[in-house]
């Protein structure tokens, strides 16, 4: 269920089951000259609503704006300071906590969110867990979640998949490939790619100056080996992943997540 689609009587008798509520996280950014700027955005709600569908959650309006400062540089790119997104997911999770909904998943489809979303949780968490014991958050990007089924099926070796890349195209062209535009795509400059989606956070990560549109394209990774096949098996495995961890936290089952207590 779509929670915006609902009515206030309907979501007061929604709330009565204590579902879980999936908040998507994305963001609006130059992903290079072939896909939209609402890559992230998009990408995530799909997501959240075939996993609601899926798990029987209820799934929260995407927040389509997040923390994309790097891609500034980019004509369209629109970004939310650090602290503005800190605020206004604060906002949301205490708005679903008012209304009574106890087991809340902020899923993000942006890399850059994620530290923030961490330190919202944990914030929220802080200030309510005395005044309401039950209250559960969950946090997770999507790919992260999948990661042993997205390297499973990939095509391009480490470093392929990075932004606007073999899996974010592939998505794209598997949701909606009207706003494909592969000859742009195939004709543009990349980035080599030091990192890749499928890693797992290295223990220690670099900071360096950014360069833009006159560098590069905004590609960084290997798009050439996306597919609309290749996009509907990574969103399969993707929303299967998800609504997996989203049936536990349903069901209270947290033996493989990662549980941060509060302080």
């Amino acid at each position: 269920m779509r929670l915006a689609d609902l009515s206030w009587p309907e979501v007061e008798e929604a709330v009565k089951a204590n579902p879980v509520v999936i908040i998507p996280i994305g963001t609006v950014e130059a992903h290079g000259p072939g896909l939209p700027l609402d890559v992230d955005a998009h990408t995530v709600g799909e997501i959240a609503v075939a996993v609601g569908e899926q798990a029987g959650a209820l799934v929260a309006p995407t927040v389509s704006y997040g923390y994309s400062s790097t891609w500034t540089h980019y004509p369209g790119t629109l970004t939310l300071k650090a602290d503005t997104l800190d605020r206004v997911l604060s906002d949301i999770l205490e708005s679903l906590i008012r209304t009574g909904l106890r087991k809340l998943f902020m899923l993000n489809g942006h890399r850059h969110n994620y530290s923030i979303m961490e330190t919202v949780a944990r914030s929220t968490m802080d200030r309510f867990h005395s005044e309401i014991p039950d209250l559960v958050l969950a946090t997770g990007s999507y790919w992260e979640i999948a990661r042993d089924e997205i390297n499973r099926l990939r095509k391009s070796d480490r470093g392929g998949m990075a932004h606007a890349c073999e899996l974010e195209t592939s998505l794209q062209l598997h949701l909606r490939p009207e706003r494909v535009n592969l000859e742009a795509i195939r004709a543009a400059n990349r980035l080599p790619a030091g990192w890749d989606l499928g890693d797992h956070q290295p223990p220690v990560l670099l900071w360096r100056a950014w360069i833009g549109p006159d560098r590069h394209s905004g590609i960084i990774g290997h798009p050439e080996h996306a597919s609309a096949a290749a996009g509907k098996a990574f969103f399969a495995a993707i929303v299967d992943r998800v609504s997996h961890y989203a049936g536990k936290l349903q069901r209270g089952e947290f033996t493989d997540y990662y549980s941060q207590p509060p302080r």
